[in-house]
């Protein structure tokens, strides 16, 4: 059986992921003493403190951390799956691969809602009924 819009779907999902994933790499090198300059100059309410600037700097290190991590493990289990589309061998194995994927990849919501759509299609697709 042909599995085109899978395939498809799980391609894109995985183009968009490597560019959620370097876009994490960007926040991860982010000069943390220019982002605290311009905190400061930025605050209009002269009451935010050096602890507040770096927690902020923190949560956004953690985000771009956060991004990579969980594109790099969705991109892994979306080229398993794949593998397992092209051999046409174990489709609920791969849906459930993709659904995993597109669970992890929310965050990024366009990379996560295609790779659910795909393994939703993967899982409700039967194989065509050969009659003798």
């Amino acid at each position: 059986m042909k599995r085109t819009g899978e395939i498809t779907l799980s391609i894109i999902a995985g183009a968009l992921n490597l560019l959620v994933m370097l876009g994490g790499f960007r926040i991860l090198n982010v000069d943390s003493r220019t982002l605290r300059v311009q905190l400061m100059a930025s605050g209009t309410n002269q009451n935010i403190t050096s602890q507040d600037i770096n927690q902020v700097i923190q949560v956004f290190h953690l985000f771009g951390v956060l991004l990579v991590v969980l594109s790099v493990i969705s991109i892994i289990l979306a080229v398993v799956a794949l593998i397992f589309l092209f051999r046409r061998s174990l489709p609920i194995l791969s849906g459930c691969l993709l659904i995993v994927a597109g669970v992890l990849s929310l965050p990024a919501f366009f990379p996560g809602v295609l790779y659910l759509i795909a393994g939703i299609m993967n899982l409700v697709r039967k194989p065509p009924v050969q009659i003798d």
